[in-house]
């Protein structure tokens, strides 16, 4: 088979509470262009193509072939619709999915000063240098790239701390109720126009967006893959929509297309593209 796709995890503990997974994915031979559309996640993440450029309309990118291009690297912010990724084979990619607070721990500027209100950005902010990068592609085993990126995630990190923030996505993310901006404001013991401007600093995206990104995220992650058996009433409750019908335009707006013809859609993709989608 030709194309190759692994998730990895860090080796160094500390690094457990930042990044989620890495991800090497590759296809040697020439099949043309792949496309994968992905979903709104909550795992921000460096993307890093080897040898390649990519151009980018909105959330939508293309990637093509570049043999003078040494790498393009690139951060994925949190983003509220679907996207589509056209790249041109072969390619070979390594990547970093962060945790919701992940990002915040490695960059040296706030989210809304780095992204600026866009979806995707070019990766200068984290200074990797071209040596670097090119180590991360040399090595010859999947724990060599871990040991290389672990190694560059740690020398980058920062003291951001914020256990309010950290409550706040645990109550997404646990709670099986809707959740109000009124319970995060009780939960962080902020007034409504404080909270709003911490999102804006540190997400880069609004409270109410946030918690629809999660809390989709979760969904995908939690019912459409692990549970054969699912219907739009288990996913509506999953989701803290108060119908089927909500959740069924809710799902249409974000991806563009009703949510039984696109499950069927996902539950048949690769393991590759199933990471895409979240």
């Amino acid at each position: 088979m030709s194309e190759f796709f692994q998730l990895l995890s860090p080796m160094r503990e500390d690094l457990h509470d930042i990044v989620h997974a890495y991800y090497v994915h590759s296809e040697s031979e020439f099949i043309g262009e792949k496309e994968i559309k992905f979903s709104p996640s909550m795992y921000t993440s460096l993307s890093i193509y080897h040898n390649a450029t990519v151009d980018f309309d909105g959330i939508n990118s293309t990637t093509k072939k570049d043999k003078n291009a040494p790498f393009c690297a690139y951060l994925t912010g949190y983003h509220k619709n679907c996207g589509v990724a056209r790249i041109e084979t072969p390619f070979r990619k390594v990547g970093i999915a962060f945790k919701p607070l992940g990002l915040n721990r490695i960059v040296p500027s706030k989210f809304n000063q780095i992204f600026r209100g866009k979806p995707i950005i070019e990766a200068h902010c984290l200074s990797f240098s071209e040596d670097e990068i090119e180590a991360v592609f040399r090595a010859s085993t999947p724990e060599g790239i871990v040991e290389i990126l672990d190694e560059l995630i740690y020398k980058r990190m920062n003291h951001f701390e914020m256990q309010n923030l950290e409550d706040i996505i645990e109550l997404i993310l646990e709670s099986e109720k809707k959740i109000a901006v009124t319970d995060l404001e009780e939960l962080s013991n902020l007034e409504r126009r404080s909270l709003l401007r911490l999102f804006r600093s540190h997400f880069d995206c609004t409270i109410v967006d946030f918690i629809k990104i999660l809390r989709f995220s979760k969904m995908m992650e939690n019912r459409l893959f692990d549970d054969e058996d699912f219907n739009l009433f288990d996913l509506a409750y999953e989701y803290g929509s108060s119908s089927r019908s909500q959740l069924s335009l809710l799902y249409k707006e974000i991806m563009e297309k009703p949510p039984v013809s696109d499950i069927k859609r996902l539950r048949g993709s690769s393991t590759a593209d199933r990471f895409w989608n979240y």
